[in-house]
């Protein structure tokens, strides 16, 4: 027995299972994202209704603050959409290198938001950074070259 464990062909066989254990793993992870992806896209398209079926960027959004009641913002990105953004305590909120309060935040602010998509279509934002009154200017100049 003890020449069967400390034999190579043993140490081979040992290394293949242990690397099949790994790649299932990567695999079955591989699954779970997808279907969380997948569920959130099902439910984006019943929260929308049947006119808004494209895939919207679900981590993030670039834009405008048209409405502000806290702990929601909403924001108009360059393709005049609406999004929702949901703010909480643990999200950090920049404008250049200081750090600020959601109260600072004000309609009319352009803002870059990063965060992760929840059940309800909204954007549980991680970051929300305060651009400068001059990316104003990028976002609707954008929206007039298409």
């Amino acid at each position: 027995m003890k020449k069967l464990l400390h034999s190579h062909k043993f140490k081979k066989i040992l290394i293949g299972l242990g690397a099949l254990v790994t790649l299932l793993i990567v695999f079955q992870a591989g699954i779970l994202v997808g279907f969380h992806r997948a569920n959130f896209s099902h439910r984006l398209g019943e929260n929308y209704g049947e006119h808004r079926k494209e895939f919207l960027n679900t981590h993030g959004a670039l834009g405008r603050i048209v409405s502000i009641s806290l702990p929601t913002i909403i924001i108009e990105d360059r393709e005049k959409v609406e999004k929702v953004v949901r703010a909480d305590e643990d999200t950090e909120i920049r404008g250049g290198h200081e750090q600020m309060h959601l109260t600072d935040l004000q309609i009319g602010d352009t803002i870059a938001v990063i965060g992760k998509p929840d059940e309800n279509a909204q954007i549980e934002a991680k970051l929300i950074r305060l651009l400068a009154p001059s990316s104003e200017q990028i976002i609707t100049s954008t929206t007039t070259n298409q």
